[in-house]
């Protein structure tokens, strides 16, 4: 917990039924578990009172006792389908802290392949989070580095603009628009006590460079993490 004497809980759900990438969240990254890498940055930043794993996945179990990590029992199969939120996961490990009569101020969700962050990050997006008003929650996003207005889809093998009329528009005439960077959010705890509030939820941006904020969806993603991550290693000499 951070000399602050705030009382933060950070769930990482990693369930294992990912089709793009199978078992993405425990994909080795330079040999490593890309969900343990996650987990020492949160270790790093001496930020929270428990770090707690949510999966239904046995090999993420298995890892997470191996390496004594806590994990949420096994999180039932109807949360761990595509369909699933991640505000449902959350509301569901919410209510089993409750029942077992634990209670935090913050409540933070972190990806398990948010792995190109540093502890420093998370420090500063928790400062900016005391600074919010009690209303808003914090979630880390990164700067689109194209307009929207130019995006372009694939129709019959043909290249087709979204919307024609902005496709010949300076870039300078738009507004800076920016995406989900899927790395993490902050929530105040007491909030998800009413029931109603996953439907209201408001945010703040904290934006994040383009090279840590990397939403990890694809192969190439986990091949662009893992040169990031070599790259690293080579400049601090930590794998």
């Amino acid at each position: 917990m951070s000399n602050q004497g705030i009382n933060r809980v950070v769930i990482i759900p990693a369930r294992g039924g990912s089709k793009r990438i199978p078992h993405k969240n425990i994909f080795p990254v330079l040999g490593r578990p890309i969900l343990l890498r996650s987990i020492s940055i949160l270790q790093d930043s001496q930020l929270f009172s428990k770090i707690l794993v949510s999966t239904e996945c046995s090999e993420t179990l298995k890892i997470c006792a191996k390496n004594n990590i806590e994990v949420s029992g096994k999180r039932p199969a109807h949360l761990a389908t595509d369909t699933a939120s991640l505000l449902e996961v959350l509301n569901y490990e919410v209510k089993k802290l409750l029942d077992a009569g634990e209670k935090f101020d913050e409540l933070w969700l972190y990806s398990a392949t948010a792995c190109l962050l540093e502890s420093s990050d998370l420090k500063k997006a928790s400062e900016k989070f005391q600074g919010l008003a009690s209303s808003l929650s914090l979630l880390s996003v990164v700067k689109c580095h194209t307009p929207v207005e130019w995006a372009l889809k694939i129709t019959h093998n043909e290249l087709v603009p979204l919307n024609p009329a902005t496709l010949d528009i300076n870039s300078q005439t738009f507004d800076t628009t920016y995406f989900d960077a899927g790395c993490f959010a902050i929530y105040s705890f007491s909030n998800f006590l009413d029931s109603t509030y996953s439907k209201t939820i408001r945010y703040s941006p904290f934006i994040l460079p383009r090279h840590k904020g990397i939403d990890v969806d694809t192969l190439e993603d986990i091949s662009l993490v893992e040169i990031l991550v070599r790259a690293k290693a080579n400049t601090t000499g930590i794998a």
